[in-house]
């Protein structure tokens, strides 16, 4: 899925620094590399998810008409099983390291479901998807 590769990338490499911080330079390696694949599964679900709901819309904008599931290159049904699967490896992932990375990758996933959903579009309305953005990275 090369539609969002950049931005998938940022959220882990933020966690990773952020581990950085907390372990004061040395974070044990292996909740460090669980939870930079935690939130890299929750946010490829996450952006995905948004690919799938825009695919629409995304065939009227000159840029976003490229993306995979805009021209067929990825199935509507395997990106469903792309979204869920991702999404558990994610979810299920920051489980394995504790409560409090469960429950911040479960908001994550929570906030950014919630973005996209068509009953909502919270991406639609500028203050909101700011604070929404915003919020992620407090997570």
């Amino acid at each position: 899925m090369r539609s969002r590769t950049e931005a998938v990338f940022t959220w882990p490499w933020i966690t990773v620094v952020s581990c950085l911080i907390v372990g004061r330079g040395f974070p044990p390696l292996g909740p460090t590399f669980m939870a930079f694949l935690s939130v890299f599964f929750t946010a490829a679900s996450t952006y995905i998810y948004n690919d799938y709901i825009d695919s629409e819309m995304d065939q009227l904008n000159n840029v976003k008409r490229n993306r995979p599931i805009v021209t067929g290159d990825v199935s509507m049904g395997f990106a469903k099983w792309f979204i869920a699967i991702t999404a558990v490896a994610g979810l299920g992932t920051s489980f394995m390291i504790n409560r409090l990375a469960f429950l911040s990758n479960l908001a994550f996933f929570t906030l950014f479901f919630i973005y996209s959903l068509p009953s909502i579009r919270i991406k639609k309305m500028f203050v909101l998807k700011e604070m929404t953005i915003s919020s992620a990275f407090i997570l």
